[in-house]
């Protein structure tokens, strides 16, 4: 039987979703929150990064708990807009109350928001077909990067009023994502109906199932891995990009802001047709030639302080990361569904969510370690995130995305328990 059409606005919602993903991630993460910890507080790289590090520990179990939790219970959008709250209310305290509050306070948001990232993914399915994976992906990030768009704006408009930022942040964070609790309606899912106690244990017998089915799907552990790799990476540089081009490259906040504002205009397009690329070229190809653009990114960004070269470089190299960006998560999202069994997309997406957590533990405590705790300073840092890439690269080559056995299913003893469940 073919799929039933996801309806319009259910699609719309959940790619406006993404949009609020991305002013989170741009505009906190990316920019004011560095900003405010270096340069109204008089800290540096390592606060920033360990922070970032230290919120990851606790999502290395959350994660993917809470996506096979999600998968028991049947319904993703409560879970959901219960982390999105969480992410929205701790994003409103920030710079308030010094340094050690605000350290905590943005530690409690950024865990809420990947909690909310592992089960928005995981709702792909319910507004798209195996068809159109890939263009309602790619619409998803296209959306996203006016978020981005709309971040950058504002970080630019508040200035050094970084505390109005974010207030502006969260607002637009919570206005955005009302529309997805509106108008998706999930598809029915089988469950068994049973206790809080017993569905957590469930939970983990899943999850622990999960771990161990990676097994029987050829290439996923290599995919997995190499997700983990080129993640710590990029995401890594991405947060520290705007302390580096202040710091190393010396840059005007002003500037390095309206660079981050270009990228983030060219990606708009260009994830439209990095969506086309996968459906015709398939995710491996497309991935592959985004992490080489990155590569050629980080090499360029090497060159400026080694060479004595131009800062004004970092104009087109902005332009850069903000194609290869949006390449990158294009592809990510319909390769990692390539290996996943269907109902069983929440533990699967936070399986896949580890190895982000995981990266995000590493990329940021690597950074702060070499960066400033041994003093080799920012470009030294950014060397080994790009030998990490290139590492990422090599394990990527070695993954048949052509065998995955992603229209299978796999049944688990969580699986086989369940019965159906009423449709909402």
């Amino acid at each position: 039987m073919a799929e039933p059409r996801p309806r319009r606005a259910a699609v719309a919602s959940w790619a406006l979703y993404d949009l609020a993903n991305s002013a989170f991630l741009v505009g906190v993460v990316g920019m004011l929150f560095p900003l405010w910890v270096t340069k109204e507080r008089g800290g540096n790289d390592a606060d920033v990064a360990y922070t970032l590090a230290g919120a990851m520990l606790f999502l290395l179990v959350a994660g993917p708990l809470m996506g096979a939790f999600s998968d028991q219970a049947g319904k993703k959008l409560p879970f959901l807009a219960g982390a999105t709250v969480v992410s929205v209310v701790a994003t409103l305290f920030l710079g308030t109350g010094g340094l050690l509050p605000t350290l905590v306070y943005f530690a409690i948001a950024v865990a809420g928001f990947h909690v909310g990232q592992v089960l928005y993914n995981a709702l792909l399915p319910d507004v798209s077909t195996k068809e159109t994976r890939g263009f309602v992906s790619g619409l998803g990030i296209g959306v996203g990067y006016f978020g981005s768009l709309a971040a950058a704006g504002i970080a630019i408009g508040v200035a050094d009023n970084y505390q109005l930022g974010f207030k502006a942040l969260a607002a637009l964070f919570l206005l955005v994502a009302i529309p997805l609790f509106v108008f998706l309606r999930e598809r029915p899912r089988l469950v068994r109906h049973v206790g809080t106690s017993t569905r957590l244990r469930q939970a983990v017998v899943q999850l622990a199932s999960t771990v161990r089915s990676t097994r029987q799907r050829p290439g996923l552990r290599q995919y997995l891995l190499a997700r983990m790799l080129f993640t710590l990476s990029i995401n890594t540089a991405s947060v520290m990009a705007i302390l580096y081009g202040t710091d190393t490259l010396e840059l005007s906040e002003e500037e390095v802001k309206l660079i981050i504002a270009a990228g983030i205009l060219v990606a708009i397009p260009a994830a439209f047709v990095w969506g086309l690329i996968v459906d015709r070229r398939g995710p491996k190809l497309t991935l592959t030639i985004a992490l080489w653009g990155w590569l050629a990114v980080f090499l360029l960004l090497l060159s400026i302080p080694w060479f004595g070269l131009p800062s004004k470089l970092l104009w087109p190299i902005g332009i850069f990361i903000g194609i290869f960006m949006a390449g990158m998560w294009t592809a990510d999202r319909p390769f990692m569904y390539k290996f996943i069994p269907e109902g069983s997309e929440g533990e699967f997406i936070g399986l896949q969510s580890l190895t982000s957590r995981a990266s995000a533990v590493i990329g940021p405590f690597m950074w702060g370690l070499i960066a400033v705790t041994l003093g080799f300073g920012q470009p030294a840092a950014l060397v080994a995130l790009g030998s990490v890439l290139v590492l990422a690269l090599m394990v990527l080559q070695g993954v048949d995305d052509r065998s995955a056995g992603g229209d299978s299913v796999v049944e688990t003893p969580a699986a086989v328990s369940r019965e159906p469940e009423a449709p909402a």
